[in-house]
């Protein structure tokens, strides 16, 4: 559900006037997936949290804006509608889309699968 009223609400106020708040987060987010030395479990944590950073962060961040409820009800139809208001980068490290992509083909990849499968995944770095 978009917000009806201030935009993208459950953004943190100080960085609702930052355009730039988001791709640096991604950004940030990214380079710590890319670590060899990060732990399975954490990099899955990191790209569950990138996810849900551009479902929160302001259009004009290239975030969808949903408030909490709206993020929490999320089903896959209604996130085949909003797709294309995500937003998109130059630098893959930084791009909304792309963070999207990375936790939509962790948990379109992982249903049915045993926990070393899972973990496996989990160790995969971005490309």
């Amino acid at each position: 559900m978009a917000p009806k009223g201030p935009a993208a609400p459950a953004w943190p106020r100080d960085r609702r006037e930052d355009p730039g708040s988001l791709e640096r987060l991604i950004r940030r987010g990214t380079a710590i997936i890319q670590r060899p030395d990060t732990h399975w479990v954490f990099r899955l944590r990191l790209r569950r949290m990138l996810f849900s950073a551009v479902l929160l962060a302001p259009a004009s961040h290239g975030g969808l804006g949903l408030d909490r409820a709206g993020a929490l009800g999320l089903r896959p139809d209604r996130m085949s509608e909003l797709r294309q208001g995500i937003g998109i980068a130059e630098d893959p490290s930084a791009c909304p889309a792309c963070a999207t992509w990375s936790w939509l083909d962790v948990i379109g990849t992982n249903s049915g699968w045993s926990h070393g499968s899972v973990r496996a995944l989990g160790h995969r770095r971005d490309e």
